[in-house]
């Protein structure tokens, strides 16, 4: 802009140059009007000046006399010699041609000079014309002079600045209504830190309403438990670093403390931190600092309820160091708790244990290891994981996704239920064993009456195939199966049928003799088991 303004008086100089030209060759072409050969002589001077002129020269024989140069009549495109001023004017645009036309009618009337803008009518050139009257010494009147100067790139770029310096005070604008109208307090510095700016959240932080006032005073937020100045102090460090700094802190809003984070960041990148800039802000994290406390109550009953379980429990974060653990956790791997107080990382436990002896045996223990390190990263469901340790002890093992991020490992001896587990299926092996020997067909029932059991001797006795007794049919259909064995008739069928339900349920053993088709006796057995199950033997009597 300041470049265009010097433009502009330079032009002006130039113009007052040319107006003293004009002024003194009309004089000259009023005292030489003997002839039509100093006239011309006087026309081409006139011709020879950088700008086109239009001039209404006046006197006795030619009362305001027009005359159009031909720099002029080539610049607006006008082939007429004797153009008159409406031909000047019809080759501006309408505005153009209002505007002069009204500079002129005052200049002719008042003498008043006049320095305006105009543009042709296909607004592909601007104009600076500059209306003047020239008089001689003792006032008498020569003529009316517009001078025509083409300043088109002159007047496109200070057209393209005005516009450019609008469209910035208009972004200026809009800026400074989004930072004011911001929910939370936003502030800027100066290189030496005094505030540059603040918007209406700061105002009401700091408890005032002028923002002139504010600036001026440069008044900082009061924090309650420190210094004044320690958004001022977070600023210094944000300068000297080049980083943004933060802080949490309870400070005075509205007569009451809450808590907030503020923020500095350094608004330049510089190597010199005298040139540095910051701005600055603060989020109310009140709510915040609630549910974190609220979390960490819960998480400290959490922890005692772990504490009390007798299986052993391990918290890993998500990089796999050990937040909390267990004294079973301990009992069970035999670790001291200064082993395990600074939180070690889960690899380091697996050294430890190594050590110790008192993990499974594996052949690559580098391998295993980054397999049980990687789960932190893809344990999706709870995966359980039966160790065998070279102590003898048997471990079941649980590791979960923690909801907050890492894994939650428990770990139980399931030592002595193996013994018994093992035990078990061993007697159970040994009873299959005996009753699979036995003579007497053997039939055995869970407490929903489905099949669990059966031995060679009964699917001999009754010719039942053994892949219909594998799919565990039930009571009533294992009975109506007997049919073929013990009746041909169907009525016989029915009260043979009806008597040894009736004798099945009865709780007292009812021994029951069978006819068979064969013309011998099978003599039935009925014993209720203790977990709500059901034996029946039957033996063929010759």
């Amino acid at each position: 802009m300041e470049r265009t303004w010097l433009q502009i008086i330079f032009i002006a100089l130039e113009i007052l140059v040319f107006s003293g030209l004009v002024l003194t060759v009309i004089t000259l072409m009023r005292r030489s009007r003997k002839t039509q050969a100093d006239h011309e002589k006087i026309s081409e001077i006139l011709s020879s000046a950088p700008f086109g002129y239009f001039y209404f020269l006046y006197d006795a024989a030619h009362p305001a006399k027009a005359f159009c140069s031909r720099r002029l009549a080539v610049l607006l495109g006008i082939y007429n010699l004797d153009a008159s001023f409406q031909t000047v004017l019809d080759k501006l645009d309408e505005p153009s041609q209002k505007e002069l036309t009204r500079h002129v009618e005052t200049l002719q009337k008042t003498g008043k000079e006049f320095h305006i803008r105009v543009q042709n009518e296909h607004n592909t050139l601007r104009l600076l014309v500059t209306g003047m009257r020239a008089c001689s010494v003792d006032g008498v009147l020569f003529a009316d002079v517009l001078w025509f100067q083409d300043r088109t790139d002159a007047f496109l770029q200070q057209e393209e600045n005005e516009n450019w310096l609008k469209a910035l005070q208009t972004r200026d604008t809009l800026l400074m209504q989004a930072l004011d109208n911001l929910p939370f307090p936003f502030w800027m510095r100066n290189p030496d830190l005094t505030l540059a700016y603040c918007n209406q959240a700061y105002l009401k932080w700091v408890g005032e309403t002028d923002k002139e006032k504010v600036l001026h005073q440069n008044k900082e937020p009061v924090c309650e438990g420190i210094e004044k100045t320690s958004a001022k102090l977070l600023a210094v460090a944000a300068k000297n670093s080049g980083e943004m700094k933060q802080e949490k802190g309870a400070f005075i809003v509205d007569g009451q403390p809450k808590m907030l984070e503020i923020f500095e960041v350094p608004l330049n990148e510089t190597d010199s931190k005298e040139e540095r800039a910051t701005m600055g802000f603060a989020q109310d994290i009140q709510r915040e600092e609630r549910l974190h406390q609220t979390l960490q109550n819960y998480l400290k009953a959490q922890y005692r309820v772990l504490s009390s379980l007798s299986a052993g429990i391990a918290l890993f974060n998500a990089n796999g160091y050990l937040q909390f653990y267990n004294q079973a956790f301990c009992e069970i791997w035999k670790l001291e708790e200064h082993v395990l107080e600074n939180g070690p990382a889960f690899s380091v436990i697996l050294d430890i244990l190594r050590e110790k002896r008192m993990l499974p045996e594996e052949a690559n223990f580098i391998a295993y290891k980054h397999a049980e390190i990687n789960q932190f990263s893809s344990l999706t469901q709870p995966i359980e994981t039966i160790m065998h340790l070279p102590t003898g002890q048997i471990l079941k093992r649980t590791m979960s996704p923690y909801p907050l991020g890492g894994v939650v490992m428990t770990f139980e001896d399931v030592t002595d239920r193996f013994s018994l587990e093992r035990s078990f299926h061993e007697q159970t092996a040994i009873q299959k064993s005996i009753i699979n020997h036995m003579k007497e067909g053997i039939i055995v029932f869970d407490g929903d009456g489905r099949l669990k059991l059966f031995n060679p001797s009964y699917a001999d006795l009754f010719s039942s195939p053994k892949e219909s007794l594998l799919h565990e049919p039930l009571l009533l259909d294992v009975i109506e199966a007997q049919k073929t064995t013990l009746s041909t008739s169907d009525d016989v069928w029915a009260l043979l049928k009806e008597k040894i339900l009736a004798a099945i349920e009865e709780e007292k053993e009812t021994p029951l003799n069978l006819p068979a088709t064969d013309g011998h006796m099978i003599f039935m057995k009925c014993v209720h088991l203790p977990d709500g199950g059901l034996l029946l033997s039957y033996e063929k009597q010759n």
